[in-house]
């Protein structure tokens, strides 16, 4: 089909009323049908073969049907489109009058040729008023030819207006006519899809102004001003609006409807563009995204084209070289490359801007000259041919990392210098007990090389009687992140070193390890186990209390001396429960002295002890903290013994003292007796000695004496020896 023809088609789809000619439709009609379509009604009554060759002149191609009553013509009309009908007359079954009668119930059926033999001028003239288009006699068929031309030429405009009009009404756009005031006055069903109206909104009457979104309604109609007036095409994009009021994006094409000369309306095509919109839409805050994204990101984007010059550079890739985008853009990529790499970054330029996407650490000079250490991804844009046609790269500042990387490095042979120093044997084990580091000192202790513990676990390093609470260890570890525990580690040569294990959860190589850190108790241990010993078979009681006076540990002594089992009292009862309570306010000044430290807290201290049956017993305690701990360990002696003997010992010395005084005037006592009894001897021999003189004498004597037995007594009480005085 060539343009002429569907430049009419397209300008007459919607008149199928044989307003219009095709005056410009050059081409034979019937020549460039396909094949040429033919109903044969009553074919007994014509010679069909002949018929046919001689239609073979205007198309080699027939198809000729044959009916045979007026139902089945109906319904091979109903079926297929027919060029003509080519129908015998007949007076003796279905014929050419009948075929006629038929088609005069139905519209835009094929024109009807008769053919028959000796008839009467009547029998013509009746098929000429039935609606035939020619009468042909059979022995005179040469002018059949001619008429079937005829009227083929006479049928083609209203067949290319019914297939346009068909075209139009089937078409997935929405076309639609106007008249010059703008009122529509044809739709297709896609129209009425599109804008969400019906027949009866059509027939009520619709204004081609009603199909605008207010926003653009003054612009539509301007335009439907211009197309009518001028006489000129138009195009554009509208925010069209449905009768529900929702509104689409539409692409509609218009051009003026000529009729005879003179402007008759307005033709549009309108396309729902919305999808597309909405995509351009969604594009352009893709772009402001992408441009957002670039200009924020905190890596830098660098892009070149196929020679190596900076076409682009986000803001962040300018500030990590001290530059502004403007002085980078126009530079070639390894102008800002190191001096010694820029030849190297220039030859690897095509490879790493090729179809190399791997990141490629590289030194950049920022513009004061200091060296910026980044890691340069590029990404490279190829043509159709697979050749560079530019490249964009994201650029890490990785100075930082660089530098920590070194520090990290620095700090890794110190750690292991330090870990293969420590006198403790440290571990590095994962979660499932699987040794991934031992330090030396492990090794030497253990007598294992450091390659047999990477290929031992925790099951074999343990001791048996330890080794199956190793589960349960690790269950503790992981739920509070750390533990201390005591265990048994088996040498190379099977000897076995008690151990103190402190165990915590780290990071190592990205993925959660243990770290253990095992000290030789062996000699604590021992030390323990003598201490043990002193402390069981002390002369003293002695107990271990807590910051909070709770009895921790007690000796045998102390137990006895409390008259409490052992279990009974650790971790049960307090300090303070065994001091009488006249001497607890002493007992509690005591032990915060101690605590306090100084000189002023008392080295001793004495009070009374009540034990399980309420025996009061005196006690002399010695207490005193224990170093690195607030611990206090309390030793106690039982001194009621030594007491009553104290006593007994300053009651003798005081009878002692009193005897010793007694004694001492007993016998100057008996000094003084001896004086006077000697007197009164030496008196006796006096002569001329009265009588009532020698009884004073006498009483003196007497008195003296009696003294004198007094003293001896005295002198007894004192354990002074007796003086036994003799007359002289």
């Amino acid at each position: 089909m060539n343009f002429s023809r569907v430049e009419i088609v397209y300008s007459n789809m919607w008149n199928c009323d044989n307003r219009y000619t095709l005056s410009r439709h050059k081409a034979d009609p019937v020549a460039e049908r396909e094949a040429m379509r033919i109903l044969v009604v009553s074919a007994a009554t014509f010679d069909c073969t002949g018929t046919a060759e001689s239609l073979k002149l205007i198309h080699p191609l027939l198809e000729m049907y044959p009916v045979h009553t007026s139902d089945e013509l109906l319904r091979a009309l109903a079926d297929g489109e027919w060029d003509f009908i080519l129908a015998g007359y007949s007076n003796d079954g279905f014929g050419a009058i009948d075929a006629l009668a038929a088609l005069s119930t139905t519209t835009g059926a094929p024109p009807l040729i008769a053919i028959g033999g000796a008839i009467g001028e009547e029998a013509v003239a009746e098929c000429i008023r039935a609606g035939a288009a020619d009468f042909m006699r059979s022995e005179k068929l040469e002018r059949l030819n001619q008429a079937v031309q005829r009227e083929m030429q006479k049928c083609e405009p209203s067949r290319v207006i019914a297939t346009s009009c068909h075209m139009a009404a089937t078409l997935p756009q929405t076309v639609a006519e106007t008249d010059m005031s703008g009122k529509l006055t044809f739709v297709n069903d896609n129209g009425f899809d599109m804008f969400g109206y019906d027949q009866s909104d059509f027939a009520a009457g619709l204004h081609v102004g009603q199909m605008f979104h207010p926003e653009d309604r003054d612009r539509a109609l301007a335009s439907v001003q211009r197309i009518l007036s001028a006489q000129i095409m138009s195009s554009g994009e509208y925010l069209a609006v449905r009768k529900d009021g929702t509104t689409f994006h539409a692409l509609i094409n218009s051009a003026p409807l000529v009729h005879d000369g003179r402007a008759a309306g307005m033709q549009s095509i309108v396309v729902d563009i919305s999808e597309r919109v909405e995509a351009e839409e969604a594009l352009k805050e893709s772009e402001l995204r992408y441009r957002s994204l670039v200009e924020n990101m905190h890596e830098g984007v660098w892009a070149v084209n196929s020679e190596g010059v900076t076409t682009f550079v986000n803001d962040r890739m300018a500030q990590m070289l001290g530059y502004s985008p403007d002085e980078m853009v126009g530079r070639y990529l390894w102008e800002f490359h190191e001096q010694n790499s820029a030849q190297a970054a220039r030859k690897s330029f095509a490879a790493a801007f090729g179809t190399d996407r791997r990141s490629h650490p590289r030194t950049l000079l920022t513009s004061t000259g200091e060296p910026r250490q980044v890691l340069l991804r590029p990404i490279p844009i190829l043509d159709e041919d697979g050749e560079l046609r530019s490249a964009f790269a994201t650029v890490v500042d990785i100075t930082q990392r660089v530098r920590i990387e070194q520090e990290r490095q620095q700090a890794l042979v110190k750690y292991r210098a330090l870990f293969d120093q420590l006198s403790d044997a440290v571990f590095i084990h994962d979660l499932n007990g699987r040794f991934v580091e031992v330090n030396d000192a492990a090794c030497t202790r253990l007598g294992y090389t450091r390659s047999e513990f990477l290929k031992m676990g925790l099951m074999e390093l343990d001791q048996a009687d330890y080794s199956r609470e190793v589960s349960v260890r690790m269950r503790q570890l992981l739920e509070h992140g750390e533990a201390q525990f005591q265990t048994a580690h088996v040498t190379r040569e099977g000897e076995i070193i008690p151990v103190e294990l402190k165990a915590r959860v780290i990071n190592y190589n990205g993925q959660p390890h243990v770290l253990s850190v095992a000290r030789d108790i062996s000699s604590r241990i021992e030390a323990e186990r003598r201490f043990s010993t002193i402390f069981d078979v002390a002369g003293t009681a002695i107990c271990i209390m807590s910051a909070n006076g709770t009895i921790t540990d007690i000796n045998w002594n102390f137990r006895d001396l409390s008259g409490y089992e052992t279990d009974e009292i650790i971790g049960a009862m307090s300090w303070s429960q065994f001091v009488a309570e006249h001497d607890a306010e002493k007992v509690l000044e005591c032990t915060d002295l101690q605590r306090e430290g100084g000189g002023s807290a008392p080295e001793n201290c004495e009070f009374d002890f009540v034990n399980r049956a309420g025996t009061v017993i005196r006690v002399l305690s010695s207490i005193a903290m224990i170093p690195g701990t607030e611990d206090m360990v309390a030793s106690l002696l039982d001194i009621s013994e030594h007491r009553k003997l104290e006593t007994q010992l300053r009651q003798a010395q005081k009878m002692n003292a009193i005897g010793q005084l007694a004694g001492g005037v007993a016998h100057d006592f008996n000094n003084n007796l001896t004086a006077i009894i000697g007197s009164v001897q030496l008196l006796r021999y006096e002569e001329g000695l009265s009588q009532t003189v020698e009884e004073s004498m006498d009483v003196i004597e007497n008195a003296a004496d009696r003294a004198a037995s007094l003293t001896r007594q005295l002198l007894a009480f004192g354990s002074k020896q007796i003086m036994a005085p003799e007359t002289l």
